[in-house]
């Protein structure tokens, strides 16, 4: 185990509260994953729930660039890449991730906005 792995390398001391506490994490950690196997249904619609409040998330930019009159790039196009500004912005829990993110979103869209718009980034 971990835990005895760096108590040896002297990293950790030994007690006996850890033990206790990742014991009882253990037992509902297993009370957790045979709820999750006796109510796969229940699981299936959360994902799909999920699933379909990301994609609304990320379409909400294809409805702003056709607000605007815009054209030339396809939807698929504009919501994939909104995924991947999420998903490369969302892994990396830094401070000032927020201005990370709108530069990301203002590098990537005067990609498809360039013809619309001046964009200096």
């Amino acid at each position: 185990m971990a835990v005895d792995f760096f108590e040896r390398m002297k990293f950790l001391r030994h007690k006996k509260s850890r033990e206790e506490k990742l014991a009882v994490s253990m037992e509902k950690y297993n009370q957790t994953a045979d709820y999750m196997v006796g109510h796969f249904g229940m699981l299936v619609v959360v994902f799909i729930i999920t699933v379909v409040q990301r994609f609304s998330l990320f379409a909400a930019t294809w409805f702003v660039y056709k607000a605007f009159g815009l054209s030339g790039s396809s939807a698929w196009l504009i919501i994939l890449m909104q995924g991947a500004i999420a998903v490369a912005v969302d892994m990396l829990p830094l401070p000032g991730g927020m201005g990370i993110s709108e530069n990301s979103s203002w590098r990537c869209s005067c990609r498809y906005l360039a013809a619309h718009c001046s964009c200096r980034a």
